[in-house]
């Protein structure tokens, strides 16, 4: 064998040693990948089901985890080129997920409101204290509002004083319908009075509101959706001829004009997408 092929076979017989020891190495250090990356993405399913705010720590490490994730994507279709152009928008994307997910967090807890008003409601009508209503109006009321005053409970069983165990509360949610119905167990608690006829009044007007917003939002869904379609078909078609012509994207960038309509064409798309959104908000 000349030398060349030699050189050529042991380059050959090292590359594919590497590569059984890689896969190897890289099916022991899976199950840590895969526990990292939940670990990372935990944040959003937190957010969703439980009034949590992710700390910085945790934010980072969502964006890392977006950006890998994205980038395996965008480097297997697109190339380098792609990949770096979008990958600033990682952690705006995952702030924007996180808003998302705790919009729908807040939308659930305050449909729960009604239920566990009424619950508290029926118990201090029954001639409970404030602080024994609450305790057990827990396990009735819907999620995501029963996890939350279960931990409620568990701060009053430890002792807590009513005052900052509510206070707690309206801090982690945030809503003003909540500090609605913790003002009046407060006023409850200090001075009685017929609060169980209030909380039966909030019950129902509270009920009627979230059913509105529902039918609100199930009206305008389909313009949105319509909306949203008309808006990203360039976007569409542009990732279709690169998915057709490989490169398509980067040829039209590289020309000064072409890649100046391309400029304009993406801010013209995102102003469509915040007007879009804008025009169909609903304000709860």
């Amino acid at each position: 064998m000349s030398s060349p092929g030699a050189i050529a076979a042991l380059a050959a017989a090292m590359a594919a040693a590497s590569a059984v020891a890689a896969l190897r190495e890289g099916v022991r250090g899976w199950p840590l990948a895969r526990d990292w990356f939940e670990r990372a993405v935990s944040p959003l399913a937190r957010a969703g089901s439980e009034a949590y705010e992710p700390t910085e720590r945790e934010r980072r490490r969502l964006w890392l985890a977006g950006s890998l994730l994205s980038g395996a994507v965008l480097l297997a279709v697109f190339g380098v080129g792609i990949y770096l152009a979008v990958l600033g928008a990682v952690p705006i994307v995952s702030d924007r997920l996180l808003a998302a997910r705790r919009r729908r967090f807040h939308a659930a807890f305050e449909a729960g409101l009604g239920p566990w008003a009424r619950s508290l409601g029926d118990a201090i009508g029954a001639g409970q204290s404030v602080r024994a209503a609450v305790i057990v109006s827990a396990p009735g009321c819907p999620a995501p509002v029963s996890g939350e005053v279960a931990r409620v409970r568990a701060d009053l069983e430890t002792g807590a004083a009513l005052e900052d165990a509510l206070a707690r509360l309206s801090e982690r949610i945030g809503l003003p319908a909540l500090d609605s119905v913790i003002g009046a167990l407060g006023v409850a608690a200090r001075s009685g009075g017929d609060v169980a006829r209030l909380l039966h009044r909030f019950a129902t007007a509270n009920d009627e509101r979230v059913a509105l917003l529902a039918d609100s939002r199930s009206a305008t869904a389909q313009a949105r959706m319509t909306g949203v379609a008309v808006a990203a078909m360039p976007a569409a078609g542009l990732a279709f001829a690169e998915l057709s012509s490989p490169g398509f994207t980067t040829v039209m960038a590289g020309d000064e004009v072409a890649g100046s309509l391309l400029l304009v064409s993406a801010a013209v798309q995102v102003l469509a997408f915040a007007a879009i959104r804008r025009i169909s908000r609903i304000q709860s």
